[in-house]
């Protein structure tokens, strides 16, 4: 059984800057609570479920962000730019009740980004951009429940994972036409951190696949 409760409250302000610019700036946090209540059965001899022991227990995730962020943008001539820059703090714990297990997480991270634009001529122009990012594990990659789908493979989340953070850098190139343009672009990620599914094989020689943080990609 899985149950989930969420929050947002957000507040955003802008500022017009003469023709073409304008000035952002907002608040906005979110709270979210879920609980999912575990518990492994199997039919006896009377046609009655039992629960087994040993496989039941309550997974609590609650999570609590906080952000502020401002961005400033404008036209010009020859260059068009917009700059910005969030703020994040993050909390979140996850707790199994019936093993007492508890793992509080506190962070606070900062995510800048720009965009830049040169107008060459009327027909071509030249963008840069740049930005860092979060990814946050998802609810399933977290839940330490198994799953099997067969007697020899299982398949569970990974309470102890961490976000992975990325900086992200693009260069293209516009060129514009009477009834169109066309896009041109080199694109560059580099994620630390990074989440993905590792297939192991234990000393009883099952398969086990979880989430796990990589170095890099």
């Amino acid at each position: 059984d899985e149950f989930e409760k969420q929050w947002l409250f957000q507040l955003d302000y802008v500022k017009p800057i003469g023709k073409e610019g304008k000035f952002e700036t907002g608040v906005r946090s979110s709270f979210r609570n879920m609980v999912n209540d575990y518990v492994v059965s199997e039919q006896n001899d009377a046609k009655v479920f039992v629960p087994l022991p040993g496989l039941d227990n309550v997974f609590v995730y609650d999570e609590n962000i906080h952000g502020v962020y401002g961005i400033l943008g404008n036209k010009g001539k020859k260059v068009d730019y917009q700059a910005g820059l969030r703020a994040e703090w993050t909390d979140v714990k996850t707790i199994l009740e019936e093993t007492n297990k508890v793992n509080p997480r506190n962070y606070v991270n900062l995510f800048p980004s720009a965009h830049l634009t040169f107008n060459l001529t009327k027909a071509n122009a030249v963008q840069v951009s740049y930005s860092r990012r979060v990814r946050r594990p998802f609810y399933n990659d977290l839940s330490p429940f198994v799953t099997y789908s067969d007697s020899r493979n299982y398949f569970s989340g990974n309470p102890d994972l961490e976000p992975e953070f990325s900086n992200v850098l693009e260069l293209g190139h516009i060129k514009f036409f009477d009834k169109g343009s066309f896009t041109s672009s080199v694109y560059y990620r580099n994620t630390k951190g990074k989440i993905d599914r590792i297939r192991s094989v234990n000393e009883e020689g099952n398969s086990v696949t979880l989430p796990q943080n990589l170095l890099s990609e």
